[in-house]
């Protein structure tokens, strides 16, 4: 999520992929944020893909069995 406590999702995003041991975890952004800039911004941070809350579960579901089995 992006919008959290303390660190936001952007930060945390951003850490994770300037880690050398967490560079290459894909990351799903699963926001309620819906604006263009939030989702350009998470993708050029190294999201590999952004799920509006508002959204299927099971396109999140899938999405994550795509990334984990290559399905």
């Amino acid at each position: 999520d992006l919008m959290m406590p303390v660190m936001d999702g952007f930060q945390v995003l951003h850490a994770l992929k300037n880690n050398k041991d967490t560079k290459n975890i894909p990351v799903i952004v699963v926001s309620a944020l819906k604006q263009a800039e939030n989702i350009k911004k998470a993708y050029s941070l190294g999201a590999i893909d952004y799920i509006v809350k508002d959204g299927d579960p099971k396109y999140l579901i899938d999405k994550i069995k795509q990334i984990l089995i290559g399905d």
